[in-house]
């Protein structure tokens, strides 16, 4: 009965650290991909693939990804502080949507700012519900810092950077940003924060590929998304033929990898735990 307490207590403690701070993503992948014909899927573009690694990429919810299979097509979505329907979808992407969008699991690719409040842009997101599979949001900064990196890779490359334990100047901090006001707010979205130049260089991808709506099916592209939490070998250039991007695993990490600092919040359990043994013991004494 003791142990199953402490294990119970251990679990509660483990869900309160869950819901504080999530790990953020080791890395981004990113490709472009060509739909098929009937919508039956899609296939990759050649030499079109790579991964990202920045400090400045964080996780504010991780939903469902840490269990890996998250690629997503990505759609500009603007600010988000103003969008309401299908047509603002379409004008913000060069009227490009089209039912192999619909079809997809989508992020939305949006800018910070236009409005002092994250709450409202994913309130905005969530109501396109109706017309789009919008299952995450990469939100961009609108300001630039010189001590940003920004490092990309070959798939294949497991060259993981190593980063500064904090963020200089510490602004870059999605925890200590004003209009962030979503620390009491629950989403179904997987939502997660880039710096500008990622932002903007994944937003002239999608002007540079959204052709509109008067291209054929087998000319058009779109920049398809992943979130990864432990590095990985992966195939730089997957098969024309395959749905497959690559991965030899899903992306997930573990259970304990969902945390930053994964030792510090082990040793935090750990500690829990052992207090509550300890206080249980000394209470029969």
């Amino acid at each position: 009965m003791k142990l199953y307490t402490v294990c119970l207590c251990v679990l509660w403690c483990l869900g309160m650290v869950a819901g504080q701070q999530y790990a953020p993503p080791t890395f981004l992948w990113q490709s472009l991909v060509t739909p098929q014909p009937y919508n039956t899927g899609y296939i990759y573009s050649h030499n079109a693939t790579l991964k990202y690694y920045s400090q400045d990429f964080q996780t504010v919810y991780m939903s469902n990804d840490n269990f890996g299979h998250n690629e997503r097509v990505l759609i500009n979505l603007g600010d988000a502080c103003n969008i309401k329907n299908y047509n603002d979808v379409q004008a913000l992407n060069n009227f490009s949507i089209q039912q192999f969008t619909v079809s997809q699991n989508l992020m939305g690719l949006v800018s910070r700012g236009g409005c002092d409040s994250w709450q409202v842009k994913l309130n905005n997101i969530q109501s396109l519900g109706q017309f789009f599979q919008l299952t995450g949001v990469l939100l961009y900064d609108n300001v630039t810092y010189p001590q940003s990196q920004l490092i990309q890779h070959n798939p294949s490359t497991t060259n993981t950077p190593t980063w500064p334990s904090s963020f200089d100047p510490p602004q870059r901090n999605i925890s200590l940003m004003l209009d962030n006001d979503l620390r009491n707010y629950s989403s179904y979205l997987a939502v997660y924060f880039a710096p500008n130049e990622f932002g903007t260089a994944m937003l002239g991808k999608l002007n540079a590929y959204s052709f509109g709506p008067t291209v054929s099916i087998a000319q058009q592209q779109y920049v398809q998304m992943a979130t990864y939490f432990q590095e990985q070998a992966m195939t730089d250039n997957p098969s024309p033929t395959s749905s497959s991007n690559g991965s030899s695993s899903d992306g997930g990490g573990s259970l304990f990898d969902t945390f930053v600092g994964n030792r510090g919040y082990i040793a935090y359990l750990v500690a829990a735990g052992a207090a509550i043994v300890f206080g249980t013991r000394k209470s029969k004494t």
